[in-house]
């Protein structure tokens, strides 16, 4: 078969559904797969998650950001692993 002797490096970028998780550990088992890396970020809706956090530090520092008129691309990452890193946190409390 084509590809057979072939050996593949899969990476995943861009935005996904903030409840779907790529399982990386189930693609490298995969025919000639040796590695995967996954670099995609949750697409949170920020207008509804400061909405449900407004009183606590994650709606703080989303109010930060869409209190700007416009974002540039450092501070738009900025804002995305930010919240995710706050909201891990705040599961992990729970």
């Amino acid at each position: 078969e084509q590809g057979q002797d072939d050996m593949y490096k899969i990476t995943f970028s861009g935005y996904r559904d903030p409840d779907f998780d790529i399982d990386v550990s189930d693609i490298e088992g995969v025919g000639n797969v040796v590695s995967v890396t996954d670099n995609t970020v949750p697409d949170y809706d920020f207008e509804e998650l400061y909405a449900e956090n407004k009183d606590n530090i994650l709606g703080m520092y989303i109010k930060k950001f869409l209190d700007r008129e416009s974002l540039t691309p450092l501070q738009r990452k900025t804002l995305y692993y930010g919240t995710k890193a706050l909201m891990d946190a705040m599961e992990d409390r729970a």
